[in-house]
């Protein structure tokens, strides 16, 4: 069984005899019931993300997948006490490394080894379930917006004890928006917009991401959640690209409001 035996850095690495595990890009930590207990909105709290890492040295890998969601895809490391470290990748290159005897994924062809004990590594697609019913007469996209202060994120609603409110956005970053009629989208978390063939158009990481306002005139068609709190979203266009938006910190999060109903991925909030 491959074992964690060293942890470094805020920027999370972790390895064992003849293995290493080194995400470049989105970086979440769950606990055995899907909750986000470390995020990478989280690595500025120097105790937390010890207290968070320090417990996974000397567990036992037991899972790794990769999720073919962009051309470079999404890690998925599972561990023995039910934890699971995922990768999302929205740098679109070098999103993560993964090396094993020398040999490194995702540029190593498929099939390379994996430490021994590894019960699988596979490729698969994410695994996404209805969220919210989207009417009939439907709405097109009139309003975007990625650079709001984010306050504009809280706004109507109570900060949860705890939450940053610094007023120069280094923690969560600012808040993008997408208004669609009725229907609106707030952010302060991580996103990634692609296109019906799963190709990269833009994500909040990159320098620029003012692309995301080509869904201006598009309509949602769907609006999907996944993870056992509803920790991401993603929204289908009519022109047939995705919108997902990842929570990645205890605060750093979506808020999705619909005519009637409003849903959110804050892991430890009940929708209201």
């Amino acid at each position: 069984m491959s074992r964690i035996e060293s942890i470094a850095g805020c920027f999370i690495w972790m390895g064992g005899e003849n293995w290493n595990f080194s995400p470049e890009t989105l970086v979440r930590v769950l606990d055995g019931d899907g909750r986000v207990v470390l995020g990478t909105t989280d690595l500025w709290d120097p105790g937390r993300y010890r207290g968070v890492l320090g417990r996974l040295v000397g567990l036992d890998v037991v899972g790794v997948t990769c999720y073919d969601a962009t051309p470079e895809g999404d890690l998925r490391v599972e561990l023995s006490d039910g934890t699971v470290i995922e990768a999302l990748d929205t740098f679109f290159v070098d999103a993560w490394i993964l090396s094993i005897n020398g040999r490194e994924g995702p540029d190593a062809p498929p099939g390379f080894k994996v430490p021994e004990g590894v019960v699988r590594l596979g490729s698969s697609r994410r695994s996404w379930r209805p969220l919210a019913q989207v009417p009939r007469e439907g709405a097109t996209i009139t309003g975007i917006r990625d650079s709001l202060p984010r306050a504009a994120f809280w706004q109507g609603r109570t900060a949860p004890q705890g939450a940053v409110e610094d007023d120069d956005d280094t923690a969560y970053g600012p808040c993008t928006e997408v208004v669609a009629g009725s229907r609106s989208l707030r952010t302060i978390a991580p996103w990634r917009l692609l296109d019906q063939d799963n190709e990269p158009v833009t994500s909040s990481d990159l320098e620029d991401s003012s692309a995301i306002g080509r869904l201006t005139g598009t309509s949602p068609l769907r609006f999907e959640t996944t993870g056992a709190q509803d920790t991401d979203i993603r929204i289908t266009l009519s022109n047939g690209w995705t919108l997902e938006v990842f929570t990645d910190g205890l605060y750093s999060t979506w808020h999705l409001t619909l005519p009637t109903t409003h849903h959110q991925g804050l892991p430890h909030t009940a929708h209201q």
